[in-house]
């Protein structure tokens, strides 16, 4: 029990230098963060010994999430809005380029993005070893996850090219894979 409060109070310590880090000037933030993130492998190491390590890597996400929040509640700066009583302006359609550059987005993360991750999980399936349940489920988690980290490259990419091409070629290698090799 006391090894629990342990892993919880190294957890919430780590966590206040990862704040004090983030807002620091000068030389010492790399320090402070540094030692943030050994606080909270500390707490990672306390809550192995508790449960082991599976259940380990849960405890220290969720309690780091929650310290984080609540730092994030008890930091809050609330300010009273102005009132702006001036009159709207009229709704603008957006132009014919934007209008695009949104299609040419979805268009990636939606055909492209859901294919490759699609063939990835298909690959997955077809060539890991082991019962064909547990294989579908890795194959549909691939599937999902794959999906949401090319979601989150095409809303990050400046220009689509990359991605477009990335998962053009990822595309190929799978189905080639699952045509060619037996």
């Amino acid at each position: 029990m006391m090894t629990g409060w342990i892993a919880l109070a190294t957890d919430a310590s780590g966590v206040a230098l990862l704040y004090s880090a983030w807002s620091a000037k000068g030389r010492s933030r790399r320090r402070l963060a540094i030692g943030g993130w050994l606080l909270v492998a500390t707490s990672f190491a306390a809550w192995a010994g508790i449960s082991g390590w599976e259940y380990a890597a849960v405890y220290v996400c969720v309690a780091t999430a929650v310290f984080a929040w609540a730092v994030v509640f008890f930091r809050r700066q609330s300010k009273p809005s102005a009132v702006n009583h001036r009159p709207r302006d009229r709704v603008q359609w957006p132009g014919g380029t934007r209008i695009r550059r949104v299609a040419a987005r979805l268009i990636v993360f939606g055909p492209l993005a859901f294919l490759s991750s699609a063939t990835a999980g298909l690959v997955l399936v077809g060539f890991l070893p082991g019962d064909p349940a547990d294989r579908l489920a890795l194959g549909s988690f691939g599937f999902l996850i794959g999906w949401a980290l090319w979601g989150v490259w095409v809303a990050a990419a400046e220009r689509l090219r990359a991605p477009a091409l990335a998962a053009t070629g990822v595309i190929a290698a799978n189905v080639a894979l699952l045509t060619f090799v037996p």
